[in-house]
């Protein structure tokens, strides 16, 4: 293999392994995720298709699958945001409307099997036409359309997410944040690069040796997308429903003080901190009220999220069972784990947030006297 072969066969393989594989855990775990992820996966392979055969020296795609519609690129970004939607809502469900965002890959499918039907020199002759020539253009401006129309609404989706998250769901650190900003901005850049560099091929005609730059910054994304996105996962209960309010003003001048009583017996009594993955859509179904107005609630009589609200009482049983002659048997990631922490990072992270003091050191000089 030569030194512009190998990286791209390497790369072109391992997309097609990763995405079946995430597309096997879809359908093993009906999780829509994995699905979109694999399916992204899958472009990417495609992506780089052409240049992986044309440097193995298989001429195929050019002589005889010429202007067969083997491109995917108008569905790249949908496929981009619609990992985001289901990534970020394990309750979403495709809804035939959906369809529509990949009905300008429909058309360019049908023309192309059309035209590729009509045999070689037709195809030639269309391409080499001012319609076709015009076509193309279009073709072009399409997907660049495409791109800022899905890209944006990926931004704003990611961050309207991120907002909502504290006051939503009770274990933000379940959720990676981290991976899903690298992921949208790294294949955004991804993109970017692509096209400049087919805008510099266009004005100085690179040789096809040189126009292979940003086929190897796919592969780094192939290697980068598949690794990562295989160890992803998201809490069964986290569905993103984004409303226009998910934060009160403290100044708010409607008064809330009615349902402290029911906020303090819902945690004090019925303890339902202890569930890990609580969410405050399941606080107010409790409560028989919007979410809107739980969260309202929260942050004008407690000034904090829901996060922080539910976090302040785990930490408040974690201490309790320390000082508990009956659990002293019991490690302090096990009595963390019966407060309702899912993890031992979130367990540290909070308790130290909260006391300034970390769980072990509760063991030495027990005192629950900053909460």
């Amino acid at each position: 293999m030569s030194f512009h072969q190998t990286p791209l066969v390497v790369g072109y393989f391992s997309a097609l392994i990763f995405a079946g594989v995430l597309c096997f855990r879809a359908w093993r775990n009906e999780s829509p995720a994995h699905f979109w992820l694999g399916f992204l996966l899958f472009l990417m392979a495609m992506e780089i298709q052409d240049y992986t055969f044309g440097f193995s020296g298989i001429n195929l795609l050019w002589e005889e699958l010429n202007g067969f519609p083997r491109h995917f690129t108008l569905v790249f970004a949908p496929t981009v945001f619609f990992y985001l939607t289901t990534q970020t809502n394990q309750d979403y469900r495709w809804k035939s409307i959906d369809w529509l965002h990949f009905l300008p890959h429909g058309i360019y499918v049908l023309f192309g099997l059309i035209l590729f039907s009509l045999g070689p020199s037709a195809v030639t002759n269309f391409q080499n036409s001012d319609l076709g020539k015009r076509m193309g253009w279009l073709l072009d401006i399409l997907i660049w359309i495409s791109y800022g129309y899905y890209f944006v609404k990926s931004l704003r989706l990611l961050r309207q997410f991120e907002q909502w998250l504290p006051s939503q769901f009770s274990s933000i650190q379940q959720v990676d944040l981290h991976w899903l900003k690298q992921f949208i901005y790294l294949v955004i850049f991804g993109q970017v690069f692509k096209w400049c560099w087919f805008l510099i091929d266009l004005i100085f005609r690179l040789p096809f040796e040189q126009d292979w730059w940003w086929q190897l910054f796919s592969v780094f994304l192939i290697f980068f997308v598949g690794i990562n996105g295989l160890s992803q996962s998201s809490p069964s209960s986290l569905i993103f429903q984004p409303i226009e309010e998910t934060v009160a003003d403290p100044m708010d001048s409607k008064d809330y003080s009615f349902l402290r009583e029911k906020l303090d017996h819902l945690m004090e009594k019925e303890e339902v901190y202890l569930v890990p993955e609580l969410t405050l859509l399941e606080v107010s179904n409790r409560l028989k009220l919007s979410s809107s107005t739980v969260s309202a609630a929260i942050n004008q009589l407690y000034q904090m999220n829901f996060n922080d609200f539910i976090n302040q009482y785990r930490v408040k049983a974690f201490l309790s069972y320390v000082h508990d002659p009956k659990k002293q048997h019991l490690t302090l990631l096990a009595l963390g784990l019966m407060a309702g922490f899912n993890s031992k990072a979130t367990f540290n992270r909070v308790v130290k947030k909260v006391t300034g003091k970390s769980p072990k050191e509760f063991l030495i000089t027990p005192s629950d006297s900053l909460l």
